[in-house]
């Protein structure tokens, strides 16, 4: 929104006219720019928080469960999360543009909700790891035609999509 202004200067016989304008007055942002910038800051601390959730579950289960790969998932994307989550909290610093903010408030949004899904799964996967585990640890041992994954081949591929899933919020 622009603002026209009109300077009326008196000029008395013998004076010389100002050589520059009267400085405008410290213009503030928009309102939507500065709401948009207090749910930029909100996400970020959401982000953080979700992140440290995520990461301590993944540090939980590296401890409890060393030998399934959930827990470094957990590790991997907790650390990105509270990245994004940091970057989100000095996004209002470094972005002033209405659009960006806008943009950035979609694509947080969008992780945060992917953060939530990946916080319950998380915990789904604690509460029901070991079970599932030992019951096909049980069969495998029961029936030698049944080998259901290679635990090796799983845990690289874990690290793999954890890999991408920092890369992702790094982008972001």
């Amino acid at each position: 929104m622009q603002h026209n202004q009109v300077f009326v200067i008196q000029v008395s016989s013998g004076t010389k006219l100002p050589l520059a304008l009267p400085a405008p007055p410290d213009t503030l942002l928009p309102s939507e720019v500065k709401y948009s910038a207090s749910l930029v800051r909100g996400l970020g601390f959401a982000h953080i928080i979700l992140g440290a959730v995520l990461f301590l579950l993944g540090v939980l289960g590296s401890w409890v469960e060393p030998e399934t790969c959930w827990s470094g998932a957990g590790v991997w994307s907790g650390m990105s999360t509270m990245c994004c989550g940091i970057s989100g909290l000095i996004a209002h610093r470094l972005w002033y543009k209405n659009f960006t903010i806008k943009t950035f408030l979609v694509s947080s949004v969008v992780s945060l909700v992917i953060t939530v899904l990946a916080v319950i799964l998380t915990i789904y996967a604690i509460v029901n790891r070991q079970q599932h585990y030992f019951h096909l640890l049980e069969q495998a041992e029961n029936n030698p035609w049944f080998q259901p994954y290679d635990l090796d081949r799983e845990h690289r591929l874990t690290l793999s999509v954890s890999a991408n899933q920092l890369v992702g919020f790094t982008l972001e």
